[in-house]
């Protein structure tokens, strides 16, 4: 089983958001609670690519967050909010910030 990084400590998992029911994941999304693990590592601050990479890469099939994430548009990568100069950075999108806020 690979690392999974943890989660931002101010976060309680018993609290988190719930998934919005009207959000349309596609069906590979078989493991929401990783999937929703995932994003909110990415929420909590800017993550590089690399360190992402680093985090999050496995060769397991039942473990694809990043996978699910970039299929489903959850999440993207910019420059724009990068620390380091000329390396991606992943965020949310809209619809990833919408899916944690429940909407």
């Amino acid at each position: 089983m690979p690392d999974v990084p943890n989660v931002d400590p101010d976060i309680d998992p018993a609290t988190a958001p719930a998934i919005a029911p009207n959000t349309d994941i596609e069906p590979g999304a078989s493991q929401m609670g990783n999937l929703v693990q995932f994003l909110l590592w990415i929420a909590a601050r800017p993550r590089t690519y690399s360190e992402t990479m680093e985090a999050w890469r496995t060769n397991c099939p039942r473990l694809s967050a990043w996978e699910d994430a970039t299929a489903n548009g959850l999440i993207d990568m910019t420059q724009e909010e990068s620390p380091v100069r000329g390396e991606s950075v992943v965020v949310l999108t809209a619809k990833g910030r919408a899916m944690l806020m429940g909407k």
